[in-house]
């Protein structure tokens, strides 16, 4: 009985010094990593005026509502023991926008198409010795649009905004190199500037009146260099 105790101690030693061995590497690492992800995105409803000057001004203030839409993310990051830096790029399309007002809905109303730059930190928490782990993120940057508003008004802008990042997730080591991810992002950027257009003899400007929001849940890959 006395040898079978001494065995399983240390086998119970070993075993606790391997897997914390393990755990330390994987903990406390430098480095540059890259990594990549695909999302799906939901955009939250958006406030704007659209305001018809004809020979009888009109005013319709309603929700804008685009699809669902992909969001694809690419980044390089330096790995500083639990903490990441990062430098990410991203694309994202939201098409078959709708715009709805007094009850009416027009449909095709136009799409949105964006690319941004972020600088994002994150701060990783280990479960399970070296395999699972969460994370949480902040990013900072720049979001560039492309807007195009289709149907009974034809009309395109480009504009460039403030843009700001909420990451949470949750990652799996495959091995020493090699993670893979699942999160949830909430994008954010400042209100779009007016978009102001002439559609024959009429003058039409769409405004904003609150930041566009969008939500995301993304599976992606992140490979140490």
């Amino acid at each position: 009985m006395k040898k079978f105790t001494k065995l399983f101690f240390i086998t119970a030693v070993i075993f606790f010094t391997q897997t914390t061995a393990q755990a330390i590497i994987f903990l406390y690492r430098t480095g540059f990593y890259v990594a990549g992800s695909g999302s799906i995105d939901w955009n939250l409803s958006n406030d704007v005026s659209l305001n018809v000057n004809t020979a009888v001004p009109t005013l319709a203030t309603g929700s804008v509502t685009p699809a669902t839409g992909f969001n694809a993310n690419l980044a390089v990051g330096y790995y500083m023991d639990q903490w990441r830096i990062e430098a990410e790029g991203n694309y994202r399309s939201r098409k078959d926008t709708s715009f709805s007002y007094g009850g009416v809905t027009v449909t095709d109303f136009g799409y949105v198409s964006e690319f941004s730059v972020m600088a994002n930190a994150y701060y990783d928490i280990p479960l399970c010795a070296e395999w699972w782990g969460f994370y949480l993120g902040l990013g900072a940057g720049c979001a560039f649009s492309e807007i195009e508003i289709t149907g009974a008004f034809n009309a395109s802008d480009h504009q460039g905004r403030f843009a700001g990042q909420a990451i949470a997730g949750m990652f799996y080591n495959v091995n020493r190199c090699v993670a893979l991810t699942l999160a949830y992002r909430l994008f954010a950027t400042t209100s779009p500037e007016d978009i102001s257009f002439t559609n024959g003899a009429t003058l039409v400007t769409i405004s904003a009146e609150s930041s566009p929001i969008i939500q995301s849940v993304e599976l992606g890959i992140r490979i140490s260099l």
